[in-house]
């Protein structure tokens, strides 16, 4: 869904006069404005569902891991944010069932992100 994430494809659709519509996580419809001749091109809607299911998978780990961190840096001056990222991610490739190289939110299909949505919200990545 986010086309144009690096300069250089920002670039590429500004030559080509294009305007790629993008989502935020209310999910109101934001537009890249290249010029004001651009035409605009529509995601299909399969990359708009799988976004959306991005975001809520984004929204359910985020905190579990974030949450982890200061409870560790309370105790540990020099852990890193990394560390409880990662070890969350590892945490969760063991439930998936998949390897810890291939756990990555932005790597996820759509039933792989609602699998992550339902492990974060049954606390499975407490521990």
């Amino acid at each position: 869904q986010q086309l144009a994430t690096s300069r250089l494809a920002r670039r590429w659709l500004a030559h080509l006069r294009v305007r790629v519509l993008r989502f935020d996580r209310q999910d109101r419809e934001l537009s890249l404005p290249i010029t004001p001749a651009a035409k605009t091109i529509r995601l299909p809607e399969r990359a708009t569902e799988l976004r959306k299911w991005k975001l809520r998978a984004h929204d359910a780990f985020d905190p579990i891991w974030q949450a982890r961190f200061e409870r560790r840096k309370a105790e540990d001056p020099k852990y890193k944010k990394g560390m409880a990222r990662g070890g969350r991610y590892k945490r969760l490739a063991e439930l998936m069932g998949i390897p810890k190289q291939e756990c990555h939110i932005g790597m996820f299909t759509v039933t792989q992100c609602k699998q992550v949505v339902a492990i974060c919200e049954q606390g499975l990545l407490e521990s």
